[in-house]
């Protein structure tokens, strides 16, 4: 049975790592293995899993904290539509994956305002933050 994990309270510190080896190798040790979903409950759903974008150029996010990676051998610019602007803090992080933004810039799109500092990916491999603010999205 899963472990239920409980909510954040500001103290934490969350690590994500890829290809670490095989989960059920871990349990079997007695590591504790914490899934995507776990990482998703752990806000009450306020933040969600990675996104890896491996093809196109647009991509839209939801309404929670998000990581998204772009992978994407397509050519041409690429966008990130993120929702408007509601003050809650929640974190969006874009990154080129692909090591192509500086041939293909990444740029985050608001549904509606603007983003205050940078709001595009320009460095191959680079990456964006945007925080939700009161005062709208600003890059950080």
């Amino acid at each position: 049975m899963a472990e239920v994990l409980p909510p954040l309270n500001g103290t934490e510190i969350v690590v994500f790592a890829e290809n670490v080896g095989n989960a059920e190798l871990f349990q079997a040790a007695g590591v504790p293995v914490t899934t995507t979903q776990d990482i998703a409950n752990l806000a009450n759903g306020a933040l969600s899993v990675q996104v890896i974008v491996q093809s196109g150029t647009s991509y839209t996010t939801g309404t929670s904290g998000i990581f998204v990676g772009w992978n994407s051998a397509t050519s041409g610019n690429k966008t990130t539509a993120i929702p408007e602007s509601v003050g809650n803090l929640r974190t969006i992080i874009i990154s080129d994956l692909a090591g192509t933004a500086y041939a293909h810039p990444i740029t985050a799109v608001p549904v509606s305002g603007s983003i205050v500092g940078p709001a595009s990916v320009y460095t191959d491999y680079g990456s964006i933050t945007l925080l939700d603010t009161a005062a709208g999205w600003v890059s950080i």
